[in-house]
């Protein structure tokens, strides 16, 4: 019989809740805003939101085989907890899978938000076997890399940090503590932030300017450029990824911007970053929530 599963996705603005099959279709899901409610109650509400599901697809909580949970890290997911007052203000060491199993009666596990959607990525695009490097591009920047079906860890129940590697000794202090990470230069609030403070509107409006031969954008954009592709070529080295699959919502917009530039730093240089296919997400088909199935397996 074709196993049935909760699954969760939590972000730092939304969370989806539905129903996936072992095979990666997503029988049903709703969302909701992450910070509307106390953390707890956020809890109930996930639990509801499952529980009507249930019932509207004719289903027994007894033909779920567990809830899968990814979330915005970093968590920990050994301990099964929440370890993130950066974007989840009020659930720092939160006991997620614990409490999640104590209201819903049924296993749960908990991942890293950017490894449960490149799991999900995967599937969709028939990539399991390949060594295959996602970025994240959205409130901030996260990572995950994959070969032949397992992902790479950090060690005690965490995930690599990789939005956090130093690019340039310019920009703000992130809340990492240190100037110039990928995070604080690339992130959709990094991006349009720096815009604003250049005067224009957001980054939106910068890029629309860069377009028409507006020189100050003009330099800004080489810049984001050359720290976007150093970014890349240092995760490259490291991982000699076959794939990379940019997502996040930046991507849905600047993604052919991002591979361009991405392209054009492909040198004859396969001794250390051998050519990779560029890849857009896919979040039309909600690969976290195929993820957090994936965590089952």
């Amino acid at each position: 019989m074709n196993k049935l599963f909760g699954t969760i996705d939590i972000g730092g603005t939304k969370i989806m809740a539905g129903i996936t099959d072992e095979k990666g279709d997503i029988k049903s899901y709703e969302k909701f805003p992450t910070l509307e409610l106390q953390v707890s109650d956020t809890m109930d509400k996930i639990i509801n939101c499952l529980n009507r599901q249930r019932a509207d697809l004719s289903i027994s909580l007894s033909q779920l085989s567990g809830i899968g949970v990814v979330c915005a890290g970093p968590v920990d997911a050994v301990k099964g907890t929440i370890e993130n007052p950066y974007t989840l203000p009020g659930w720092d060491h939160y006991p997620l899978v614990q409490v999640l199993e104590d209201r819903s009666g049924l296993p749960v596990k908990l991942e890293n938000d950017v490894n449960g959607a490149l799991l999900g990525e995967v599937v969709l695009k028939g990539l399991t076997e390949k060594r295959v490097l996602m970025i994240a591009f959205g409130t901030g920047i996260g990572a995950a890399f994959q070969a032949g079906g397992r992902l790479y860890r950090a060690g005690q129940g965490f995930h690599p940090e990789l939005g956090h590697i130093i690019v340039s000794g310019e920009g703000d202090t992130c809340y990492c503590g240190h100037k110039g990470c990928f995070e604080s230069l690339w992130s959709g609030t990094a991006l349009h932030k720096r815009a604003k403070d250049m005067g224009f509107s957001d980054f939106n409006d910068l890029f629309a300017q860069w377009n028409s031969g507006d020189e100050k954008a003009g330099l800004f954009i080489k810049k984001i450029q050359t720290e976007l592709q150093t970014a890349v070529w240092n995760l490259g080295i490291i991982f000699k990824p076959e794939a990379i699959i940019l997502g996040g919502g930046i991507m849905s917009t600047y993604f052919p911007f991002a591979s361009n530039s991405l392209q054009e730093d492909m040198r004859d240089n396969d001794d250390f970053v051998p050519p990779y296919q560029i890849l857009q997400a896919d979040p039309e088909h909600n690969p976290a929530l195929i993820g957090a199935m994936k965590l089952f397996f």
